[in-house]
């Protein structure tokens, strides 16, 4: 009886010694890789890994970027996941802008006498947030998908956006109010 044909990436694989991945087993959340005593082994994701380009062959979902530092390149250093990179970017000046900016206006309409006071509460409020806000959103995930949980956390922004100001930006001008008295 002949021998079954071994695939390609059968003979790749024992070849090298190494795992090859099966692209035509594999889909955009699923990874298939030939091993080289045989077997497969699948990696599953919950988010897509893969897609389909113009000519509709799976491609490997790419989200590293190149160091912009030209020595740092020629050494083989890169920065990945450009999105990650972004919203850590994005985060790091939204939370510098708002947190200086509302310790400002506590610090501007409270009485000279109760500034402590008002610094303490202002900071404690602000690390609850920090603590139970995660752990509220992380709760939603399972009810409501990211997408969903993006849509809740847009809308809780836009009604903040709102409260700020109906409470406090109606009223405030430049130099208005100094330490809770009118200049």
């Amino acid at each position: 009886m002949p021998e079954p044909q071994k695939s390609d990436e059968l003979k790749e694989a024992e070849e090298t010694n190494k795992l090859v991945k099966v692209i035509s087993e594999s889909d955009e959340y699923t990874n298939v890789y030939q091993n080289p005593d045989g077997t497969k082994t699948a990696d599953f994701f919950e988010s897509p890994v893969n897609y389909r380009d113009k000519n509709g062959d799976l491609q490997k979902i790419d989200n590293e970027i190149v160091c912009p530092d030209t020595e740092k390149q020629a050494e083989g250093i890169k920065y990945t996941n450009k999105a990650g990179l972004v919203s850590a970017a994005l985060i790091g000046l939204g939370f510098g802008a708002i947190q200086s900016s509302t310790q400002a206006i506590v610090v501007k309409i409270t009485p000279q006498h109760r500034l402590g006071l008002a610094n303490s509460i202002y900071f404690m409020f602000s690390d609850i947030g920090m603590g139970i806000g995660p752990l509220l959103v992380g709760y939603m995930i399972p009810f409501t998908g990211y997408s969903g949980m993006y849509m809740v956390m847009a809308m809780v922004g836009a009604v903040c956006l709102l409260l700020y100001y109906l409470l406090h930006g109606k009223k405030a001008k430049y130099g208005e109010i100094l330490h809770g008295r009118k200049q």
